[in-house]
């Protein structure tokens, strides 16, 4: 591999196949950018998040249950700054589980309608926004407190006004193919949530059916 096209891998300006002993890698960055209506006008925040896909579906090495598409997201999650101490995070997740899942990580090619893998070629061409549809937004959360991870709570997007004040309301989300570098906002935004989540993280986590949510790490950062 020349010189010319590794720069291009680490710069991930465009969607690429690499070929090696396994199948195809595609990586491509995009832009989630979140909006917020409040009475002092809109507030939003965003991050751009790289997504790396690798395609071992008919590859020739291997056992056949081996052989499947994986991915897998770096970045992080996108924080809004209300005012008057308020805020409103998407995480890196869905639902009220905040489930980091194949439906998250293939939020591009959903919105663009890319249907088979090779498709991923064509993302660097795509240009404009897309809107990212109701059943398909991130979890958004609040911390009451920003230094403690026990202050989350869960906000739908109906219940920005009911929970942040009157005026406060979910505008709207979308994504924008981009080549800019991989944001790393949130460890300034929430650096002590963020620490005490990672070390959170060292201690074995046992979860429950019917346990209520519980944020950790990897919401707010993956892949660093």
């Amino acid at each position: 591999m020349n010189r010319r096209v590794g720069i291009g891998m680490m710069a991930a300006v465009a969607a690429m196949a690499l070929t090696g002993c396994g199948g195809p890698v595609y990586i491509y960055r995009y832009r989630l950018t979140i909006e917020v209506d409040t009475p002092q006008g809109l507030k939003s925040g965003s991050s751009v998040i790289e997504t790396t896909v690798q395609d071992d579906s008919k590859a020739w090495w291997g056992p056949i249950e081996g052989r499947l598409v994986r991915s897998r997201n770096k970045g992080e999650a996108v924080f809004v700054d209300l005012g008057q101490g308020r805020n409103v995070v998407a995480l890196m997740g869905r639902e009220t589980a905040g489930v980091d899942g194949p439906i998250l990580r293939s939020l591009v090619p959903t919105l663009l309608g890319i249907r088979e893998v090779e498709g991923l070629r064509t993302v660097p061409e795509r240009k404009g926004q897309s809107a990212v549809p109701y059943h398909l937004l991130p979890t958004f959360v609040t911390f009451s407190d920003p230094n403690e991870p026990k202050s989350v709570r869960i906000v739908r997007p109906d219940e920005f006004e009911t929970v942040f004040g009157p005026g406060v309301r979910f505008r709207r989300a979308w994504v924008e193919i981009t080549s800019d570098s991989v944001t790393r906002q949130i460890q300034k935004q929430l650096p002590e949530v963020l620490r005490l989540l990672r070390e959170d993280d060292k201690v074995m986590q046992i979860k429950r059916l019917g346990d209520p949510f519980r944020v950790n790490s990897g919401h707010l950062s993956q892949g660093f």
